[in-house]
């Protein structure tokens, strides 16, 4: 899971940019590449799309902080959803406090969520946590939801400050329900 620490590294990266606008679901854009297409707000952006031996992350992200990143596996053995949002978490709370000097991830907590996808209705995970930076806490939310499909694995994970969820849920609930795995 080493590529799990660099792309949390990446992450690390966006957290306390702000400025969060709201989706822009009236206006989609299409995303296709490479066997995975999705629809997303037109104001959002894929900022990054590598693929390296069985493995892609692709970044959709919006004008703030917030983040729908896919991580997709081909032929490959993969954790669990639930093994891999602890492993996630855990590599970013390592990743805060390399990046950011005096950063901290702290109050972590998870409950069990659903969500409507292409695929039917998947269970995920709501992890609900605090990063703390120069003084200023900011309360945060990441769903994780796996979608299995041949021999491919799907994580999908989404990440925003709680203060800005509203703004964002739209366009996280667009992504989730239009994309595909060919």
């Amino acid at each position: 899971m080493k590529k799990l620490g660099i792309l949390v590294s990446l992450l690390v990266a966006t957290l306390f940019v702000g400025c969060e606008q709201t989706a822009n679901v009236s206006s989609p854009t299409l995303y296709e590449l490479q066997n995975v297409r999705f629809s997303h707000p037109d104001n959002w952006k894929v900022t990054e799309d590598v693929e390296e031996n069985g493995f892609r992350y692709i970044f959709v992200e919006t004008s703030g902080d917030a983040i729908f990143i896919i991580q997709l596996f081909e032929g490959m053995e993969t954790l669990s959803l639930e093994e891999f949002s602890k492993e996630f978490s855990k590599n970013f709370s390592k990743g805060i406090q390399q990046e950011l000097e005096g950063g901290e991830f702290t109050d972590s907590t998870y409950s069990e969520v659903e969500h409507a996808t292409a695929y039917g209705n998947q269970q995920g995970f709501l992890e609900k946590f605090t990063l703390t930076y120069a003084g200023q806490k900011v309360p945060h939310l990441r769903e994780y939801y796996a979608i299995e499909t041949g021999n491919k694995v799907a994580f999908l994970i989404t990440q925003v400050a709680t203060a800005d969820a509203s703004k964002v849920k739209p366009g996280f609930s667009m992504i989730l329900k239009s994309i595909v795995f060919d």
